[in-house]
């Protein structure tokens, strides 16, 4: 993992220390873990409500840490409220249109019901927009003078470890247009979190700040990593952000919870034909584009359109599973060309009703231009909303200036697992149309003319079995 310093001591000390070392936290809070081991729930603004399954997108942090540590995280409850300040969303928003809130909103009260094991808190930055109302204190504790009417971050905190529960503390960085004010309400509410966190145990604090704010930073204005911000919604990261916030997420996360595995141990349980990709050639290419050399694997489809073109080739998997199937492509056919790479489940025709997930190990070389990254897919019924895009997967809806990771970096890519009977998402596909038979397949993404080479490593699909979800009491 990465560790992002920065030199803002200077700005920490002329804000902070002064009013912190008269914060009263709280007594001491000893949490007992859930039983859930590794489920999470989150309260907070549109930065928590973007962290959902369908169309999970690349530039948020939960997302990105979850791919980044192969999807051992479980998101089991998401109480987002896109615009609400920290005393709005503790209490929900069933009633937001198209957010994740309407499906499943209740606020801190459905986090609690939830019985994950952590609860992730959203952050202050609606709380001081346009102009601060209130000290970092008097967001923080709603027993102070003055304080912001409803329940505090310390009361919440408190809520969540007396339910079992352990609290996760995003820490706030605005964004590149917010003033002196809300700056210095941020840096005074981050150090409370810290400090908090530290004295107590009782929850775990994100420093995100250090991912973001660069050693430019000074007390009146915020200087971001380069390409780290969305250009169209300065207070949100773009797929560079996320990634790096992702990485702090798992410097502190990553070790607490254990990888529950999904690759296949051998061709025999990853439900698709060659998914070692030993049988090199004999595969079907589709499409007006070019491959320009190499072959396509027996068992899967390569679809390459008009102006885009493809080198294939095929190189030794790490662990020994066979070979990983790299593609160098080259894409002159500007946005989103559908380039995909399929295969078919070797189960033949799906039952209908029956329900399919699946995922890969998704490699992305250094140097890549105009490219988001690859999602992964289900694909089932008729072909007309018969798939969702994975949990961890990216999908792109803004300019190429908004995405940054040139660096070479590896995922895993999963779709979620249905949970049948639950309120939020299923995510996975389910069989609408007898005689179908279920594929998995890949999308690398661009967002205009670029270059990228993708690796392919362990590709699985297979037919949910049971039910999942269950509720702890």
């Amino acid at each position: 993992m990465l560790r992002h310093v920065f030199a803002c001591g200077a700005m920490l000390a002329l804000l902070c220390c002064g009013a912190s070392a008269q914060t009263p936290i709280g007594p001491a809070i000893s949490p007992t873990l859930s039983r859930q081991i590794n489920t999470f729930a989150m309260v907070g603004t549109s930065r928590e409500a973007q962290q959902f399954y369908f169309g999970a997108s690349s530039w948020n942090y939960y997302n990105q840490a979850n791919a980044q540590a192969g999807q051992r995280y479980n998101l089991i409850y998401n109480g987002g409220c896109p615009g609400y300040s920290s005393r709005q969303f503790f209490v929900g928003c069933t009633t937001v249109t198209g957010a994740v809130g309407q499906q499943f909103g209740q606020g801190l009260a459905g986090a609690l019901a939830s019985h994950a094991r952590f609860v992730i808190l959203g952050n202050i930055v609606n709380d001081v927009a346009p102009t601060p109302l209130w000290t970092a204190l008097q967001i923080w504790d709603n027993t102070q003078a003055g304080a912001e009417p409803g329940v505090g971050f310390l009361q919440a905190i408190q809520q969540i470890v007396a339910n079992h529960q352990t609290p996760i503390l995003t820490g706030e960085y605005g964004g590149p247009n917010q003033n002196a004010a809300q700056i210095a309400v941020y840096i005074a509410f981050n150090q409370i979190e810290r400090e908090y966190c530290a004295q107590t145990g009782s929850c775990i604090y994100l420093d995100f700040p250090s991912a973001l704010w660069t050693s430019a930073s000074t007390p009146t204005a915020l200087s971001f990593v380069p390409g780290s911000m969305q250009t169209g919604s300065l207070i949100h990261p773009d797929q560079l952000g996320g990634y790096l916030l992702g990485q702090v997420f798992n410097a502190a996360i990553e070790a607490l919870v254990p990888q529950t595995n999904d690759l296949p141990v051998s061709p025999a349980d990853s439900g698709l034909a060659n998914s070692n990709f030993t049988t090199q050639t004999g595969g079907t290419l589709s499409g007006a584009g070019t491959l320009t050399s190499g072959a396509i694997p027996s068992g899967w489809t390569l679809t390459i359109p008009s102006g885009v073109s493809v080198v294939s080739s095929f190189v030794p998997d790490p662990n020994g599973y066979g070979y990983d199937w790299q593609l160098a492509i080259t894409n002159a056919a500007g946005a989103n060309p559908n380039i995909t790479v399929l295969g078919w489940s070797t189960g033949g025709a799906a039952a209908i009703g029956s329900q399919w997930w699946g995922g890969a190990y998704l490699t992305t070389a250094a140097g890549a231009t105009a490219f988001v990254d690859s999602s992964c897919n289900a694909h089932v019924g008729n072909g007309s909303g018969g798939y969702q895009y994975s949990q961890g997967g990216y999908v792109a809806s803004y300019a190429v200036a908004d995405f940054g990771v040139t660096t070479a970096h590896s995922y895993a890519c999963r779709t979620p697992i249905p949970l049948p009977g639950s309120a939020q998402p299923t995510g996975g596909a389910t069989v609408t149309v007898s005689g179908q038979t279920p594929a998995f397949w890949v999308q690398p993404i661009f967002t205009g003319n670029g270059s990228a080479t993708v690796t392919i490593a362990r590709p699985w699909l297979r037919q949910v079995q049971g039910t999942n979800g269950g509720t702890v009491e």
